[in-house]
């Protein structure tokens, strides 16, 4: 768990490993997005440009969430991009 004063690119970067330890899959997945932060978003989400994809958060939406809310985000995103991961 991060430390309880870890600011948002502390805690994100947690929780991207702790991701990457119970999923591979997605980790995996990840490993070839970009990640990007931008307050226009509404929590998180998964753009595709010429077959790039980037995932892009907002940092004070996420601020509201537990760990495991965020994860579950992250992972939700990906299936719908990868909808074949659904079937594991």
């Amino acid at each position: 768990m991060p430390k309880p004063d870890a600011n948002f690119y502390e805690r994100w970067e947690w929780i991207l490993k702790k991701l990457s330890l119970e999923d591979k899959i997605v980790h995996n997945a990840l490993l070839y997005m970009e990640k990007k932060f931008n307050s226009k978003v509404s929590v998180l989400g998964i753009t595709e440009k010429d077959k790039l994809y980037t995932l892009t958060a907002n940092p004070k939406a996420i601020t509201f969430l537990t760990d495991e809310q965020v994860i579950k985000l992250i992972i939700y995103a990906v299936e719908d991009i990868y909808p074949f991961l659904k079937v594991r």
